[in-house]
């Protein structure tokens, strides 16, 4: 069967009319923008013929044309001041849209319509592709409005590594109270999103702040630049301020600007490493408070023991995210003078610019460094429940499943489909694995769905202890562990054939299932799809004997998907499978062959083969031959 449509149908609806919206916005605003730029010129025009009258007429200086030149320079600086927040505004407006057509194309699984989020992971179990977890058209990127390096590895981080049952069941509420706030996660996702456009490297900036301190510990050098500014700014003031203090000004001066160029010289590459290790310029750290902030804003509100216990992980002292993050940001801003050379070269000979910078950085990261890497980790986490609250929120009509100990090792699932398929063309289906010592073996023709089945019951697993929604109508199942053989690649390279490949795969698979026995803290579920292809059927069939049986002798459960009919009738093998198969139905249609799958997965053994069919539907039968 099919899912219902109408919610489906409603949530996409509800993010057209909320992208409509702030186009229209975006629209308006950018008229006003407009008219605001046009006026700046006129006034500035207007600026430069009052003054240009007033101060060059022929009669002399024109008060009138003076005073019409301040006022128009006045409402100039105006203008201008509320042209930018219009900027600021129409950009919001812009990036609202964007989000609100991204989720209409997420909830329609337009998937080469925006963009995926890469995943900087260093590697990843086979089962990640073999399974569809990350990449175009993945479940990553059905899932994940993370915008932060924390938020996104956090995320791939819980997709790869099953919770434990009270974790899951404290994201689990956490979700239900996210969920319905979807003003609130696009609000977080906006102020996150400039943080994917920068290439800021945060693990550098964390490995910095928990770092041993520079200049803090060079006291003597800290005194000494205070030492040299202080005296130039009480001989520069003598100076200007016509002081007689009996002492040559002019040569003094020259001798502590030399004393700074030298004491700049020495020390200017350490500090300016350490400058370029917390940022380059683009200035990270605002974007980052903004998002704390954001999270802040609405902490009283919060119920779920996930959320407030994340909450209560930030807040130590005086030391909230937000405020400091600000303060970091503005330190770096002073740094910044390092990137205009005509500017830093002036402000540092005089002022020793970078050595008080550096003073003022070292100081917050005495304070706040050691906790820095836990508030990015925890904001991570906060990003990675929006997005699986995103998910629940998308699909309502999808279940959380209840997952723990007490029920029958195994898999029971009513109505289960694939989540990367439109819940509108989706055929759901019963599923139950189990108990242990048991699987089920899918049979069915080419392209009738047994892959599929596979993957769905995979993914589904996934999500289930990642503590998200899965696309099922009910689910139970007890802690699983997942071992997968879909996709084997061979290697030129490593001179390993396909064959090796996969039996190497098939070894890692079965002794997990050993070890998960003997930890005797989860059940083994392994996912086959026709394993064992790269060699003759006679000996296939005898490996793929040993391999089912090794694994079901293990306690392990789990389902394969063949085109070898007679494995069921195999002795080894069946009081261990239990047999399911997909079918079809060939129909002509405008005088053309045509072949229809329902999806629909019913017991016993595959009656039906089409591969000799499908040959002749793509024209590689013989000339005249008919189906």
């Amino acid at each position: 069967m099919t899912v219902d449509s109408s919610e489906h149908n409603e949530i996409f609806r509800s993010y057209q009319v909320r992208c409509e919206r702030f186009n229209e916005e975006h629209r308006r605003l950018n008229r006003y923008f407009n008219r605001l730029a046009h006026s700046r010129l006129v006034l500035f025009i207007l600026i430069v013929y009052s003054y240009g009258t007033g101060l060059f007429g022929q009669d002399g200086p024109d008060v009138v044309f003076l005073l019409s030149g301040t006022c128009a320079l006045i409402l100039f600086f105006i203008v201008a001041s509320i042209h930018k927040r219009v900027e600021k505004k129409r950009e919001r407006a812009q990036t609202f849209a964007e989000i609100n057509d991204e989720a209409m194309k997420r909830v329609a699984r337009q998937w080469n319509e925006f963009p995926p989020i890469i995943v900087p992971h260093q590697s990843a179990p086979p089962l990640a592709e073999d399974l569809d977890l990350f990449g175009r058209a993945s479940i990553f990127h059905l899932v994940c409005t993370a915008n932060t390096p924390s938020g996104i590895i956090t995320l791939a981080d819980w997709f790869l590594t099953s919770a434990s049952l009270k974790e899951i069941g404290e994201r689990q509420m956490a979700l239900l109270e996210l969920s319905p706030l979807l003003d609130f996660r696009q609000e977080l996702n906006y102020r996150g999103r400039k943080l994917l456009q920068q290439k800021h490297d945060v693990e550098l900036f964390l490995k910095w702040a928990e770092s041993e301190l520079w200049l803090l510990p060079r006291s003597g050098l800290i005194w000494v630049a205070r030492l040299l500014t202080m005296m130039i700014v009480v001989i520069v003031g003598a100076m200007f301020g016509g002081i007689s203090t009996g002492l040559p000004l002019t040569p003094l001066l020259l001798i502590v600007l030399l004393l700074n160029l030298g004491l700049s010289a020495a020390f200017m590459k350490p500090i300016h490493k350490i400058f370029n290790t917390v940022s380059r310029g683009d200035r990270p750290f605002f974007h980052y408070a903004s998002l704390f902030e954001q999270i802040f804003t609405s902490k009283k509100l919060y119920k779920s023991t996930k959320i407030k216990t994340l909450l209560q992980k930030l807040s130590t002292g005086d030391r909230e995210p937000p405020r400091h993050m600000i303060i970091l940001d503005q330190i770096m801003s002073l740094a910044d003078t390092r990137y205009s050379a005509m500017l830093h070269f002036f402000v540092q000979i005089f002022l020793l610019w970078d050595f008080h910078v550096l003073f003022f950085l070292e100081r917050w990261q005495r304070k706040v460094g050691p906790v820095v890497r836990q508030w990015f980790h925890h904001l991570g986490e906060f990003e990675a429940l929006c997005s699986l609250a995103n998910l629940h929120h998308d699909h309502p009509g999808w279940c959380f499943p209840n997952i723990n100990n007490e029920v029958n090792p195994g898999l029971n699932a009513r109505q289960i489909g694939h989540p990367l398929l439109s819940p509108t063309q989706c055929v759901t289906n019963d599923v139950a694995i189990g108990p242990p010592g048991t699987f089920l073996l899918v049979t069915g023709s080419n392209m009738s769905g047994k892959s599929t089945i596979l993957r769905t019951i995979g993914v589904n697993i996934i999500l289930a202890q990642a503590g998200a929604p899965v696309f099922a109508e009910t689910m139970n199942l007890s802690p699983l562990e997942l071992g997968t053989s879909f996709r084997i690649r061979d290697s030129l390279v490593s001179g390993v054939s396909y064959f090796m490949a996969e039996l190497k795969r098939i070894k890692d698979v079965v002794d997990r299932a050993s070890k998960c026995k003997h930890n005797n803290e989860a059940t083994f579920l392994f996912l086959f799809d026709e394993i064992l292809l790269g060699t003759n059927v006679a000996e296939r069939k005898i490996a793929v004997q040993e391999v089912l049986v090794q694994l079901v002798q293990q306690g392990a459960i789990g389902a394969m998907a063949t085109h070898d009919l007679s494995l069921a009738e195999v002795n080894s093998l069946a009081r261990f499978c239990k047999p399911v198969h997909f079918t079809e139905q060939f129909q002509e249609i405008d005088g053309e062959p045509r072949m229809i799958f329902d999806y629909v997965l019913h017991p016993g053994i595959a009656s039906t083969t089409n591969a000799l069919k499908l040959l002749r539907i793509v024209g590689l039968g013989q000339p005249g031959e008919t189906i």
